[in-house]
């Protein structure tokens, strides 16, 4: 019977090949979209009449793949805003004002995020502002304007959720 010897260096080059490889399909798993914004709703629509009579209607998106680049960020948003929420007849509106927020994936927002009302653990849309990249106020029938406001947040453990840089416009 022959034994079969393998050198060290053999076992390291093996070892780094392996590594290699399982880095590339981490960063190829991370890029499955390809790269493509894709802009989906995540919680129901939410229609009421505050304490002073404005009625209030919110949407809650979530943007995966949302660019780095704040004006593009804003961009993003206002682009969506328009095609799919923006109303040029308000006359059926009026003392109207909508609100739309978009968040980041993360580990604490995921895609498939569901409120939750268990007896507990209670996970509500307003727990994670910290996600938050883009908000649009639109208020064009009580104060005839719409604002947009589009955050770079930290990834940080410690500062998580901070806003480090932040882009507003009013049209």
């Amino acid at each position: 019977m022959s034994k079969i010897v393998v050198s060290k260096y053999t076992i390291f080059i093996f070892i780094g090949l392996i590594t290699v490889l399982l880095l590339i399909l981490i960063v190829l798993n991370k890029n499955a979209n390809g790269g493509e914004i894709e802009i989906f709703q995540i919680h129901p629509d939410e229609d009421y009449i505050s304490h002073t009579g404005v009625r209030n209607i919110t949407r809650h998106y979530m943007i995966i793949n949302p660019p780095e680049d704040l004006e593009e960020l804003k961009k993003v948003g206002e682009r969506f805003y328009k095609e799919n929420f923006y109303l040029e007849d308000l006359s059926d509106y009026e003392n109207t004002f909508f609100t739309m927020f978009f968040y980041r994936e993360s580990r604490h927002l995921p895609r498939n995020w569901e409120p939750n009302e268990g007896y507990f653990t209670v996970d509500r849309i307003e727990y994670h502002k910290e996600d938050m990249i883009v908000s649009i106020f639109d208020g064009r029938n009580i104060s005839g304007k719409i604002r947009y406001s589009s955050m770079k947040r930290s990834k940080g453990r410690f500062n998580y959720g901070d806003i480090v840089e932040e882009l507003e416009y009013e049209e």
